[in-house]
């Protein structure tokens, strides 16, 4: 093993330094004299400044590079070889890692830690050492140009297959495209407004065409989410399902929403609690299921990993981690937030968001929900207004406040809270 370190950082001096500099760590190296010589050549490079056996003694008087001059004159240093030898080592350090993983979970057993604690570690370890093998960090121009024309070829033929990952609201779809892998998209609202409706709506609809759904609750319960959708699903009031005044017409509804609706890939988690948690579940799902959409409510009821100093940190840290998860996995989330009492009676802007700016810089969309007053309304919402009074809806407006590429703006709907459902306002057809 000491060999292959040393041939390798013998080939990145003879070249001159390599961009494989950048995909390798101190600890991917066993031997502490290989540590000190990959450390040096490695600040060299970014430094920009001469690499050389000469230039690497000088930088570290203590570094020993007797083997090192031996094995330079034994290799030729091709860029091939250069990543040949890298990969090995890189490989070497997963398996030594993982060995070490395995010791480490074998002791948390016998001290008798809880399983779920134990899978948790498992799964991010797990991953952290696919993404240091992986490495794709670092990426030429032409790299990320052949995979953005890649991925706009795709987007085509999903529209042309009706295949896109839609919300159901039409309007609120033509100005975003919908929901994309990669991106986290808020919901926010104060309470009671309808954030957690909006989000188990589009995750409802999504599942109902086929697409695998992880639905996370730390708010409601099975029971209060299954309400929810049946409600939807058979147009029966919420209020007259919990209270179980059924009559035999609405139970035969009943019973047809659950068969709709029982086949579905709409999978409840009402026991992660931390971000990590809802990371190894997704990951699991993924595994096993495959997964589309990660739906999350919501973000400021989540305990954060680790300690932080203050409820901001907290917050912060739940929101970079909910971020990072949709990157991981490459797949859209969708979380709900809360928006603090100063959006209590006006219409919300970003610096009404809880608890941190952070949410505002880490979401790649922001969609606002808020009902307007009478005296908030233009005169074309009037009637809109109106109509929603009509049919026993409240008239909702959903801000888009944030939206990284692309266009912000409001659309509005009508909203059943009874029966958990949106409607788009019909228009006229919109020209691009």
């Amino acid at each position: 093993m000491n060999e292959l370190e040393t041939a390798l950082l013998a080939a990145i001096i003879q070249r001159g330094g390599d961009d494989t500099l950048v995909k390798l760590n101190e600890d991917d190296f066993t031997n502490i004299n290989n540590k000190k010589v990959f450390e040096v050549v490695k600040h060299l490079w970014l430094t920009g400044e001469t690499i050389s056996l000469a230039s690497v003694k000088a930088a570290e008087p203590s570094i020993v590079i007797a083997d090192i001059i031996k094995m330079d004159s034994m290799i030729a240093a091709t860029k091939d070889e250069v990543d040949k030898m890298a990969a090995q080592v890189k490989n070497i350090s997963a398996i030594r890692k993982i060995n070490k993983l395995t010791s480490a979970i074998k002791s948390d057993i016998k001290a008798g830690e809880d399983a779920k604690a134990i899978k948790t570690k498992i799964y991010e370890a797990l991953d952290n050492i696919e993404s240091d093998i992986q490495n794709t960090k670092i990426k030429s121009l032409k790299t990320v140009l052949f995979e953005t024309t890649e991925w706009i070829e795709s987007q085509f033929i999903k529209a042309e297959k009706n295949d896109l990952l839609l919300t159901g609201i039409p309007d609120l779809d033509y100005y975003t495209g919908g929901l994309f892998d990669g991106e986290m998209t808020v919901i926010a609202a104060r309470p009671s407004v309808g954030k957690t409706a909006l989000g188990l709506y589009i995750a409802t609809k999504l599942a109902k065409e086929g697409r695998k759904v992880h639905f996370v609750s730390r708010e409601m319960s099975g029971n209060a989410i299954g309400m929810r959708i049946l409600s939807m699903a058979s147009g029966i009031d919420t209020g007259r399902i919990k209270a179980g005044k059924i009559n035999d017409t609405q139970w035969e509804r009943l019973g047809k929403a659950m068969g709709k609706y029982s086949t579905s890939d709409l999978i409840i988690d009402t026991e992660s609690k931390t971000p990590s948690d809802i990371k190894a579940v997704t990951k699991e799902i993924q595994a096993k299921y495959g997964l589309d959409l990660i739906v999350v409510d919501y973000l400021q009821i989540l305990t954060p990993d680790g300690k932080n100093k203050t409820r901001e940190q907290e917050v912060a840290s739940i929101s970079r981690n909910l971020k990072n998860l949709s990157l991981d996995i490459n797949k859209p989330v969708i979380v709900l937030a809360q928006l603090n009492r100063n959006a209590e009676n006006k219409r919300p802007v970003l610096s009404d968001l809880r608890e941190s700016g952070a949410i505002e810089a880490d979401a790649d969309n922001i969609w606002f929900l808020h009902y307007p007053t009478e005296n908030q309304l233009s005169n074309s919402q009037k009637d809109k207004f109106i109509t929603c009074k009509q049919n026993n809806c409240r008239y909702m407006e959903i801000h888009i406040g944030k939206h990284r590429n692309g266009p912000v703006g409001m659309i509005d709907v009508l909203f059943d809270p009874g029966k958990m459902k949106f409607i788009g306002f019909a228009k006229d057809e919109k020209t691009a």
